[in-house]
């Protein structure tokens, strides 16, 4: 095993802040998921084993399209998400195998970070919504 602790490494400790939003606002499911990505990440960005970057990118999977499914509404926030992941999904395509590439997955982290506590308000925001207890 090798420790090469860089960039995404440090990025990824920014899914702590959705994780404690989600406690914040009683927002359990979210909570699990942005809980289960912060792990992964951290191992991933520690370890760089093959299979935990397979699990890392199939729990990060699960969990966009299941927020976007079950947790989000129809709302400015939405939107905003769409776009943002609209616009990192271009620029990580694009710049991943360059000598950028650090930088745009810790651009991922970032922004999906983002996107969570932007889905926890618009969940927050609706009664409706099966992920925050209200």
């Amino acid at each position: 095993m090798h420790w090469k602790l860089n960039l995404n490494f440090y990025s990824s400790l920014l899914f702590i802040i959705p994780v404690i939003y989600s406690l914040l606002y009683n927002c359990i499911y979210i909570f699990y998921g942005a809980f289960s990505v912060l792990l992964l990440s951290i191992i991933y960005h520690s370890t760089y084993y093959k299979i935990i970057k397979i699990i890392d990118i199939a729990n990060s999977n699960f969990n966009i399209i299941y927020y976007l499914y079950f947790c989000m509404n129809l709302d400015i926030y939405y939107l905003l998400v769409l776009c943002l992941f609209l616009i990192v999904s271009y620029l990580y395509i694009k710049y991943s195998s360059s000598q950028y590439g650090i930088y745009t997955h810790s651009l991922l982290h970032f922004t999906a970070c983002i996107a969570i506590v932007l889905l926890i308000i618009s969940c927050s925001n609706n009664n409706n919504c099966s992920c925050c207890i209200h």
